[in-house]
This record gives structure tokens, C-alpha cells and sequence, in this order.
């Protein structure tokens, strides 16, 4: 884990995906760890870019960030360890 919050054990995506246009969606995870929200990241073209709009939309707020059944990253909350 970053010291910036991010866990950067993300999954590559698949050389044979069949569908090459990513569909990024955030969670926001709740105290209890339970998914409370999910919002689509429609302009998001790559990993980076999903990352960075998550983190913009929802601080202070755990978020995963996931295309489509490839789990992305975990965003802690600022101020976590």
C-alpha cells in the first residue's frame, strides 16, 4: 500500500478479453466493509484514469475501483494506514 492510500496489487487486464473498451465503476465501501454505493466511470480509458477520478469523487470515503470482474485497487480513506 501506498502511502498515498492506493493498494497497487491490481489485476492486469486479459490479452484476450473479448470486449478491449474498459467499464471502470467505483464502490464506496462502508464501515462494516459492506458495498453502501457504486457509481459508473464512464470517460475513464485506462487503470490510471479510473484511479485518479475515484479518488476525486469520493475522499474520504474507501473506494474500490473494479472494470467490470477485474478488481482495480482499494483507495483507503486520507489519513489511513
Amino acid at each position: 500500500m501506498s502511502e498515498q492510500g492506493i493498494d497497487r496489487t491490481s489485476h492486469p487486464r486479459p490479452e484476450t478479453q473479448q470486449d478491449p473498451v474498459p467499464t471502470y465503476r467505483a464502490y464506496t465501501i462502508g464501515p462494516a466493509g459492506h458495498i453502501i454505493a457504486s457509481t459508473l466511470l464512464p470517460d475513464c480509458t485506462d487503470d490510471l484514469a479510473a484511479i485518479n477520478a475515484a479518488r476525486r469523487m469520493f475522499r474520504g470515503y474507501v473506494v474500490e475501483v473494479w472494470d467490470r470482474a477485474r478488481f482495480i485497487t482499494k483507495i483507503q480513506r486520507s489519513g489511513d494506514a
